[in-house]
């Protein structure tokens, strides 16, 4: 599994982070509020990550557990990268 860990994720942001998955992607979030699976459905085939969240380290680590063949592991850590950014500037 492909993963990959992002620092200086406040609490704050980590809560903005889950809605607008939710809100702008339909992500469907099961688990509880720190760790478990995230799935977004495309019109080519759904992307599904685990995510672990340390609010202690302020950091997240995601997995990618699938994914469309024509989507890259680089498009989804740069969609991720930009979706902290998002919330950094909100």
């Amino acid at each position: 599994m492909d993963t990959r860990t992002f620092s200086g994720i406040t609490e704050a942001m980590w809560e903005r982070m889950k809605a607008d998955a939710r809100a702008h992607h339909g992500t469907e979030i099961d688990g509880g509020d720190n760790s478990g699976r995230l799935t977004t459905r495309t019109p080519i085939g759904s992307v599904v990550l685990t995510y672990d969240y340390d609010p202690a380290q302020s950091e997240v680590t995601y997995g990618i557990v699938e994914k469309p063949f024509l989507v890259s592991a680089g498009q989804i850590w740069s969609g991720i990268d930009d979706a902290i950014n998002g919330v950094k500037e909100a």
